[in-house]
């Protein structure tokens, strides 16, 4: 899903306000039941709900979101790729409310047309720009790598 170049120096907020984000993500998503290739907008329209205003002009393609969440203090906290899962400082991963996953576009039947994937955690399911039934956002996904970020203050 594609996105616009990022404007402004990262001011990241001091204490971001995860529910009001995720509230912005699952009212805009709700009324579509599948993707409509807009996941990088949604996602960062609820950044910018939370407090991260830099975003508001703007953003990278999906794919490319993990650069800017690292600029605006989120941590990776773990990553899948060849099939591996690694994690920082945890042996699990339980996902918490506002944790966003980067994933790098498939090379088979790639729907996003080589832009990637975004969505967020938004308490009891992931959103993008539709509540997914899964975290996986479709079967063809499953070999792709991805990364988890979480808000370093959260």
């Amino acid at each position: 899903s594609g996105g616009s170049a990022p404007s402004g120096t990262p001011s990241p907020p001091a204490n971001p306000n995860i529910a009001a984000g995720t509230q912005e993500l699952d009212a805009a998503a709700a009324a579509n039941s599948a993707s409509i290739g807009l996941c990088a907008q949604y996602v960062r329209q609820a950044l910018v709900a939370e407090g991260y205003t830099d975003l508001a002009n703007g953003g990278p393609n999906a794919d490319q979101y993990g650069p800017t969440l690292v600029n605006e203090q989120f941590t990776s906290i773990g990553q899948m790729a060849g099939g591996v899962w690694t994690t920082q400082n945890q042996t699990t991963y339980v996902p918490q409310a506002g944790d966003i996953a980067v994933f790098q576009p498939p090379t088979i039947n790639d729907p996003s047309g080589g832009l990637g994937h975004i969505e967020m955690y938004d308490g009891t399911k992931w959103v993008s720009d539709y509540p997914q039934p899964n975290f996986l956002p479709g079967s063809v996904w499953s070999t792709s790598p991805y990364q988890i970020y979480r808000a370093s203050s959260t």
